[in-house]
């Protein structure tokens, strides 16, 4: 791991998929949206929805995508992330029940401008 981004504009780069993981596991709790340079770059409307999310929330998605066994796994999880979050809709796992209500606050949000 090594630190290639700016004061303005931090970055970390990864040499691998263990370094990434386990980089994760010990800093996703703190509500970090990570771009993947070349693989994933997210919309603004899926940071704003991962900026929006609660923080259970956060965790049981990243975890979902980093605990495949296969990187072609973790990479269709992570896209299918993204797009979840640009559609404003939550990971396969989380669509049960009612909405949580951190989502409702924000399509309210969004719906009022």
């Amino acid at each position: 791991m090594r630190d290639v981004g700016t004061p303005e504009q931090p970055a970390v780069r990864f040499d691998g998929g263990d370094e990434f993981r386990a980089w994760l596991l010990d800093n996703h709790a703190d509500g970090l949206w990570v771009a993947l340079a070349k693989k994933h770059v997210p919309d603004p409307r899926a940071a704003a929805f991962w900026a929006a999310s609660a923080p259970s929330y956060r965790r049981v998605a990243m975890h979902w995508v980093v605990s495949a066994k296969q990187e072609a796994t973790r990479d269709r999880r992570m896209a299918q992330l993204v797009e979840d979050s640009v559609e404003g809709r939550l990971i396969p796992s989380q669509r049960y029940g009612a909405e949580p209500g951190w989502l409702a606050r924000a399509r309210a949000r969004d719906a009022a401008g």
